[in-house]
């Protein structure tokens, strides 16, 4: 009741903002197309129910839901372009429980569609009745759907970027099994959801003209060999990803930008597009211009600037942000370690002791919508407030730090120079501004230029066969890729890049132990809609970014090598190995993976290092003045390159 409510609300909306406008002949037949598929999805969920409820095979029932996912994977563009939040509670969201605070309590909702379908029907012992349920909970919804969709504004830009989109979904999601958990059958749905994708992109022809003439026959001629490559290619273990991203989804994804440039049709508008994490102009997945930085730092391109920037980095390396002056955020966010610290546990403000977990590396770290191992924090801000007023990091108020810092002419000058644009008439040291000017730089410590990411870029013409092999198995039998997303290869959840995954991995309590590590992880938390079991034991996913310069590894710091981690995953985690992990999201089964292949994972892994991007970071930090005003001695920064 409550979608449809919100439904009648948006269509009003919709239908006063498109009075008088005309669809074009695109925009009519993408309409027609979306919904004809719709209804074939709707008359396939009634099969699927008639077919349960008869005495019929498990191989019948795998095959008539084969079919269902095929019909919802013709429209899938469209409709989680426009509506992602119902495609995830309603179609085809996680198999995981979905945690809500309602009545004063946190309730775990089960989860509904055709991911969670897919795991149970090729899984053990099928619970029919279960399955019955599940298809009645999607039936229930789908006509409300389809006339909300049939209501639907959408204009040529909007069927063009969600084209783009799906390039990303099925990179990601489809070639990596997250979509199909149970049958692996992506391989087959990237097939059918380019074949639709190309029937309609054809219908843009009322924009060829001499200009467009040449890319639109390309574009059509680079999903045709797309799908050709899969009908020949089909094997979910042996399935050659980076080739067909390298060589044809990423050229695919660049010259459908590229029409929609030169074919004049409008993207959308600026400050809109930069509320959104992914750059609607960069050319694909693995482009260095991939997302928008401000749209997760929440630092506007209008108030960044390099003066910020290098206020920042004053005050990341500098200790007298700590109460003791004894911290930096260099202190566990060393930049020679890959701003990591190289510790087991991070150190404490109370230099004998350590806190409970391992220092996370920070490059890339703004590209994240909650901060913490156990997602805590809900922005970059949130996360720098929490470290100040920690006991056990820097333990001081804002208001000590800004009257500290008020102290010396340097920083004085730098706030002014950071903030010349401010309405204020003099620079103001306060909270917001320490905690904006250090934001600006941690935005800066960010690298999409690693030999791997040239190659896909085609900037480097060979790689290793280990690294590509490695690359393959990781986005394919290891299922590395259903939780370390590409291109950032952390958690945070294509194709929209909007919401962290945190999994129950079972990490036990040390290498040589198996005893579950006590931290509870995301349930200890704070939030009142997380207080639930199925987040007991549940970490933020990490980048594996640069790993090869972070260790140790996981949240406890346990594992000091590569090799070790793997074969943790490869037994299938606590599980695996023997622990009693309730709520395990790693399946508890082995990975069957020889020796030959976790190294050739791992040499995967190494080549996303990148330990040449550049960053500031000053040689001295500002001084300060005495009660007298007699200046201090020159600072100089231990962290560069200079004090040694």
């Amino acid at each position: 009741m409550k979608y449809l409510m919100t439904c009648l609300i948006v269509c009003v909306l919709l239908a006063f903002s498109s009075t008088n406008t005309r669809d074009s002949y695109t925009v009519t037949r993408v309409k027609q197309d979306y919904k004809s598929s719709i209804d074939t999805f709707t008359k396939k969920l009634d099969l699927f129910l008639s077919i349960v409820n008869k005495r019929v095979t498990i191989q019948e029932i795998q095959e008539i839901h084969l079919l269902t996912r095929e019909s919802y994977k013709r429209f899938e563009y469209l409709i989680s372009h426009f509506d992602n939040q119902a495609v995830k509670k309603h179609l085809n969201g996680a198999p995981l429980p979905i945690a809500i605070f309602e009545n004063g309590q946190t309730v775990a909702i089960d989860p509904v569609g055709l991911q969670v379908i897919d795991e149970m029907v090729f899984g053990a012992d099928l619970n029919k009745d279960d399955l019955k349920n599940l298809l009645l909970k999607m039936r229930s919804i789908i006509d409300d759907i389809a006339d909300f969709e049939s209501n639907r504004y959408i204009d040529e830009s909007h069927i063009l970027i969600a084209m783009r989109e799906q390039i990303i979904r099925i990179i990601t999601l489809g070639l990596s099994g997250y979509d199909t958990p149970g049958s692996l059958h992506g391989i087959k749905e990237a097939e059918v959801s380019l074949s639709q994708m190309l029937i309609c992109f054809k219908y843009f022809s009322m924009f060829v003209d001499d200009d467009t003439d040449i890319i639109f026959k390309e574009v059509i001629s680079a999903f045709s060999r797309s799908i050709d490559y899969l009908q020949m290619e089909n094997d979910f273990d042996n399935f050659d990803r980076t080739v067909f991203i390298r060589d044809y989804l990423n050229p695919l994804s660049a010259l459908l930008l590229v029409f929609h440039d030169i074919s004049g049709i409008a993207f959308m508008h600026e400050e809109v597009a930069l509320e959104k994490g992914l750059n609607q102009k960069a050319f694909h997945l693995f482009d260095m211009s991939f997302f928008n930085s401000e749209a997760y730092s929440l630092i506007t391109r209008k108030k960044d600037n390099i003066a910020l920037q290098e206020l920042g980095a004053s005050l990341f390396y500098d200790e007298s942000l700590s109460l003791d002056q004894s911290m930096s955020c260099a202190t566990c966010h060393n930049p020679s370690k890959s701003f990591a610290d190289g510790r087991h546990l991070s150190i404490s403000n109370h230099r004998l002791e350590t806190t409970k977990r391992n220092t996370p590396s920070l490059i890339n770290s703004v590209y994240s919508k909650r901060y913490f191992y156990d997602l805590r924090a809900q922005q970059l801000a949130e996360q720098i407030i929490q470290v100040f007023s920690n006991p056990n990091e820097f333990h001081v108020d804002f208001d000590l730090i800004s009257k500290r810092l008020n102290g010396s002419p340097g920083y004085l000058n730098m706030f002014s120079a950071a903030f010349s644009n401010s309405s204020s008439d003099t620079a103001i040291i306060n909270r917001t501004s320490i905690i904006t000017a250090l934001s600006s730089y941690i935005k800066t410590i960010s690298s999409f230029d690693s030999a791997f990411d040239q190659y896909m870029r085609k900037e480097r013409e060979v790689i290793d066969e280990s690294v590509t092999s490695g690359f393959n198995l990781f986005m394919g039998k290891a299922a590395c890729g259903t939780c370390h997303f590409a291109p950032l290869f952390n958690g945070l959840v294509p194709p929209d890049f909007d919401e962290n995954e945190t999994e129950v991995l079972g990490v036990p309590i040390s290498k040589l132990d198996t005893i579950l590590d006590d931290d509870i992880g995301r349930i200890g938390n704070g939030w009142k809609h997380e207080n639930t079991e199925h987040y007991r034991y549940s970490f933020k996913t990490v980048s594996v970014r640069n790993i090869d310069q972070t260790a140790p590894y996981m949240h406890n710091g346990i594992y000091e090598t590569l090799e070790e981690v793997l074969d943790f995953y490869n037994h299938g985690g606590g599980l695996g190995i023997g622990i009693d992990v309730p709520h395990q999201t790693l399946s508890g089964d082995s990975l069957h993976l020889s020796k030959i292949e976790m190294n050739q994972i791992i040499a995967f892994m190494k080549s996303l290092s990148d330990t040449e991007f550049e960053y500031i970071i000053p040689d001295t930090l500002p001084r300060f003045a005495d009660k007298d005003g007699a200046m201090s001695d020159i600072r100089p920064n231990v962290y560069s390159q200079k004090s040694h």
